[in-house]
């Protein structure tokens, strides 16, 4: 087969890898924007650029397409729809997407012209999610009727599918990712020393945005509720960037978990592998809004390969991810993230169950192998031998 992936500005090592075992056996080429938010150097994928330049250029050649820009109900709707145009030509069999984009904007115009099959990758977990953002509903809207094969990335995904009444060929595959990055590591004391932690104390770690809805504020607050019992040895590290970084210091600050806490900043993919063997326990206290609960969780899944425990949130598609390997609580209450924590802390059989049970799952349903096994399976079914 000839297939493409159009994943919008999301190109990057962690979103390709279940994609890449595909290569083994099928022509597999990755469309990668310009304004792209993520390194490409180490995607084991053959990448296509696509440039603003070359869709000017394109619109000058293909003027009738290009009236597509001028009549579209909203700013920014499609995404290199002429550039695709261009380079996804005839013999391509199978364009995958992911889901409510300005990809599939696109490809759901190529589609008319073109006769690749169209998968979508889907992850979003709220039955008519899409009615809160005008755009995202009338993309979805336009493209429901032109997809061919629809790919949650669990039961819960697929459950919120089936409630809104999808009559899709659906195939629910996990994604997964590298046991090459992402396996147990012996602690790296030279990254401990790098951020200032403690090789003696417990380590609990968030990596991940830092908005509010993903809950980070909330472990601040379990700190301290800690540390007010006289519970001091334990640490924290949090990765990553987003609004809510200057509002998680001054609560450090006023909190006065300074000697509790320290911040890695944003890193490369393949440095969060080596970050999960400092790590003890990682933690997601993702709290659900009207419009978003926590869809699969990679970072799950990463711990889960690392032989991590992990402490969430029961929220969104979290305890079927995690099944076994973490202890939940009720989003929002960090008294009970407390609890866990400090139980966590105290009890070297619970820490070894949910480790061992998570990275044995991890291995099981987890690789990004079993994930392009899963998908090859799923695409071939489109194209039944006579």
């Amino acid at each position: 087969m000839k297939i493409g992936i159009v994943w919008e500005h999301g190109v990057s090592k962690w979103t390709m890898a279940p994609f890449e075992g595909l290569s083994k056996n099928h022509d597999v080429t990755v469309f990668v924007g310009q304004k792209n938010k993520y390194d490409t150097s180490d995607v084991l994928l053959k990448k296509q650029a696509l440039s603003k330049k070359e869709e000017f250029w394109c619109a000058v050649k293909n003027p009738r397409l290009a009236m597509k820009y001028l009549r579209a109900p909203y700013k920014r709707f499609y995404f290199y729809l002429l550039s695709l145009s261009q380079y996804i030509t005839d013999d391509f069999d199978v364009i995958i997407c992911h889901d409510g984009s300005r990809s599939l904007s696109s490809l759901t115009e190529l589609k008319k012209i073109k006769p690749f099959k169209l998968v979508v990758s889907y992850a979003e977990n709220i039955p008519f999610r899409s009615i809160y953002d005008d755009k995202t509903n009338v993309i979805k809207k336009r493209s429901w009727k032109c997809i061919d094969l629809l790919v949650p990335w669990c039961k819960t995904v697929e459950e919120a599918l089936l409630e809104e009444g999808v009559n899709k060929m659906i195939r629910t595959i996990p994604m997964g990712v590298s046991h090459e990055i992402f396996r147990p590591l012996p602690k790296d004391t030279e990254l401990c020393k790098r951020y200032g932690l403690d090789t003696s104390k417990f380590t609990f770690s968030y990596i991940g945005k830092l908005v509010s809805w993903k809950g980070v504020q909330h472990l601040l607050y379990a700190a301290n509720v800690l540390r007010r019992r006289g519970v001091t040895n334990f640490q924290i590290s949090i990765t990553g960037k987003g609004a809510q970084l200057e509002n998680l210091k001054k609560i450090i600050s006023d909190a006065e978990l300074d000697d509790y806490v320290v911040f890695t900043g944003s890193l490369p993919y393949r440095e969060v592998g080596r970050l999960y063997s400092i790590t003890d326990c990682l933690v997601l206290p993702s709290v659900p809004t009207i419009t978003w609960q926590e869809q699969f969780g990679m970072v799950l899944v990463e711990a889960m390969s690392c032989r991590k425990p992990i402490l969430a949130a029961n929220s969104g598609s979290i305890p079927e991810v995690s099944q076994g390997a973490c202890l939940l609580h009720t989003p929002g209450s960090w008294r009970e993230l407390a609890r866990d924590m400090e139980a966590l802390m105290n009890d070297a059989s619970l820490y070894e169950n949910l480790a061992e049970a998570g990275y044995r799952r991890a291995l099981a349903e987890y690789s990004d192998k079993r994930t392009s096994t899963l998908y090859e399976d799923a695409l071939l079914e489109l194209f039944p031998v006579a």
